[in-house]
């Protein structure tokens, strides 16, 4: 009896080292793909296009299918990273190469709706680079995405969506200097941008992207950064008061002034308070509950 007690837990604890043993293996191999694409992406943000593709190439995005779980990702990435590089027909390839393995039509989708999101922001981002593809390729892209296509490429909005794209571009290029470069070299690169020379005032227009806003965030970024925690408050409020009236923006100053509200001087505290009034009395008393 005793022998047969000792046979059955020696069996549990064999099963048990066995999962222990499979766990491990598949921690050691697993990839963190999602790690993997956030860096890919913020290193063609930053234009460190020889890093993005040495790192994308070497990824597991590399070796999947564009019907894969992560095959968006994969498509996303490489369709960025060519457009960074200017290879706009090579762009245009895998989108259509996604589109084919997932059996996609956009032909037979609405996607001026809502339903139809994805294929809605796939033909918008082919779009922005049909008149830079070749003859060969605008050809092919609109046999395959047809009146869909074609509206967004003749669209009345185009010119103001080109220019908002290549605002929020030079953004994400400052913010990479400011989150992964030197002080010295994100102060440069700010200086350099067209954010350095103009207000903070954001037009009420929705469709149009001034660039106060995130010439804001930006100058506040670097400032904490900098570890100068009131400069970057009055950033934000010299925001607030120039937009005055459009009051769609106090709950994000409000959210950003708290995160460094205790980093404050007294006076910047209380100026802040003053201006922000109870929104900003809300966001601290709603962290403090949590």
């Amino acid at each position: 009896m005793k022998s047969k007690i000792k046979s059955f837990f020696k069996g549990v604890l064999v099963v048990f080292l066995a999962i222990i043993v499979i766990f491990m293996v598949l921690l050691f191999f697993g990839e963190d793909k999602s790690g993997d694409y956030n860096e890919i992406a913020d290193l063609i943000k930053g234009e460190k296009i020889e890093q993005a593709e040495n790192l994308l190439n070497k990824s597991s995005y590399s070796k999947m299918d564009y019907s894969d779980e992560d095959g968006k990702k994969k498509m996303e990435l490489y369709r960025k990273l060519y457009t960074k590089e200017k290879k706009y027909d090579e762009a245009a390839d895998v989108v259509i190469a996604y589109l084919k393995a997932n059996n996609m039509d956009i032909k037979a989708e609405n996607t001026d709706s809502a339903d139809g999101v994805e294929l809605y922001d796939l033909v918008w981002n082919v779009s922005d680079i049909y008149n830079k593809l070749s003859a060969e390729k605008q050809k092919e892209v609109m046999n395959l995405m047809g009146e869909s296509l074609q509206k967004k490429v003749n669209s009345e909005g185009r010119e103001q969506r080109e220019a908002n794209l290549a605002k929020n571009e030079e953004f994400e290029k400052v913010e990479y200097y400011i989150n992964n470069e030197s002080v010295e070299d994100a102060k440069k690169m700010l200086e350099e941008s067209s954010f350095s020379k103009i207000g903070y005032k954001e037009s009420t227009d929705e469709t149009v992207i001034s660039g106060g806003i995130l010439k804001m965030r930006l100058y506040k970024d670097l400032y904490i950064k900098l570890g100068m925690y009131d400069d970057a408050v009055d950033v934000m409020l010299t925001f607030v008061k120039e937009n005055e009236g459009n009051h769609k923006y106090d709950q994000s100053v409000s959210t950003f002034i708290a995160d460094i509200y205790d980093k404050l001087s007294d006076e910047k505290k209380n100026e802040a308070m003053e201006l922000m009034g109870d929104t900003l009395t809300t966001e601290l008393n709603r962290r403090k509950a949590e």
